[in-house]
């Protein structure tokens, strides 16, 4: 794989990391679904080209409707597959950031883990 090959696999996957990224269910509001499906959209041709797989996977998934539930759902089936993208980059020595849900809970737990250790 050429070095233009990779740069663009990590382009790809930018892009669907921060497309994926915005579906989150505490900062979920109903009016992102045309947003998204507008930049999913773009996105799947250009997944199509390179990585057939992973673009009949975001075809297949997406959600028919705009609720919070069905783009929940989406995000939760294609989790898997841009894993599985982002692997083989960062085989490829090509760094791509995970997904992972935002979890306040556990972030406030370390906040305050830090602050007790400080007093």
């Amino acid at each position: 794989m050429t070095s233009t090959d990779l740069a663009e696999d990590r382009d790809l996957a930018l892009q669907l990391h921060r497309l994926l990224s915005e579906i989150d269910p505490v900062r979920w509001k109903d009016e992102m679904a045309a947003a998204l499906k507008s930049g999913l959209a773009d996105l799947q041709p250009r997944l199509a080209r390179r990585h057939t797989t992973l673009a009949d996977t975001l075809k297949a998934e997406l959600p028919a409707s705009d609720t919070r539930s069905s783009w929940l759902t989406f995000k939760q089936r294609m989790q898997p597959a841009y894993m599985e993208f982002a692997k083989r980059l960062q085989a490829a020595q090509v760094h791509v950031p995970s997904l992972r849900p935002t979890n306040y809970r556990r972030s406030l737990l370390h906040v305050s883990s830090g602050v007790f250790a400080v007093f």
